[in-house]
């Protein structure tokens, strides 16, 4: 913010750490968080996401639920990785975010305060 008089006027810049952090990480992580053994778990393919999504969205018209966020196009995203090259934006400006603060860091303190509080994360969830 400083140095914002020598920057172009127009310019884009990535506010995010580099690479990319795929759901099976975030998986995994949150996995050890909850003491689940991936062993003991049946993954799901794409098929079943489809016949959730279609569902979903079936449930959703006859008001049964509300509209989910989820389509069929976003299945084809499932666990791509979309990797950031942060470079320009570290070297314009000079700034990094922290890694204390990294989605699968930030994640196991979430779900830590979630299982230590179940009841204070249902109420704050609902409000967003």
């Amino acid at each position: 913010m400083q140095n914002s008089h020598l920057l172009p006027q127009f310019d884009i810049y990535a506010a995010s750490p580099e690479g990319s952090t795929s759901h099976k990480e975030l998986f995994e992580i949150s996995l050890k968080i909850i003491l689940v053994k991936l062993s003991s778990l049946f993954l799901f393919q794409d098929f079943f996401a489809y016949l959730g999504i279609a569902a979903r969205i079936a449930m959703g018209k006859l008001k049964l639920t509300a509209e989910p966020f989820e389509r069929f196009w976003m299945l084809k995203y499932l666990d791509l990785k979309l990797d950031t090259d942060a470079s320009y934006t570290t070297k314009t400006l000079g700034w990094e975010p922290l890694a204390r603060l990294h989605i699968s860091r930030r994640l196991m303190f979430l779900l830590a305060r979630m299982k230590s509080n179940p009841m204070e994360w249902q109420v704050k969830m609902r409000l967003h």
